[in-house]
């Protein structure tokens, strides 16, 4: 199949395909000497789908070329179980991170109403404010 029909049948943009060749994640099965179009078979296909489930869940295009991307007798899955713990401990922290922003706002909620100002008209009950307290 050529580009067209595979930007169609993966519903992504042929500038993706090209950028993910680029990149080496995708790989044309051949090329046309005369007029240079590109065919794709099927494994274009599967690899495309690929790349969309993996950066559903997180993966960056370095990460996943550092998975899908391997020298002749590399297997991907050597190195899977490690690279998802790491991505596991990341979004463990950003859970973290975003659980103390909430709680920060619901305390800054309870204890302010838009009544309570500081000497530059904020609401005063914001940590990084300079004038008094809200009642």
């Amino acid at each position: 199949m050529q580009i067209g029909e595979l930007s169609a049948r993966a519903a992504v943009s042929k500038d993706t395909i090209r950028y993910y060749e680029k990149l080496g994640l995708l790989r044309a099965a051949s090329q046309n000497p005369w007029n240079r179009y590109k065919r794709f078979g099927p494994a274009s296909l599967t690899r495309l789908a690929q790349i969309k489930a993996l950066q559903a869940i997180g993966f960056s295009l370095a990460e996943i070329h550092a998975l899908l991307v391997r020298d002749a007798g590399q297997h991907p899955c050597a190195e899977l179980p490690a690279t998802l713990a790491e991505k596991i401990t990341r979004i463990d922290e950003q859970v973290s991170a975003l659980l103390a922003v909430k709680a920060l706002l619901q305390s800054v909620a309870q204890s302010c109403d838009t009544r309570c100002e500081d000497q530059d008209g904020l609401p005063g009950c914001f940590p990084a404010s300079t004038g008094s307290r809200c009642c």
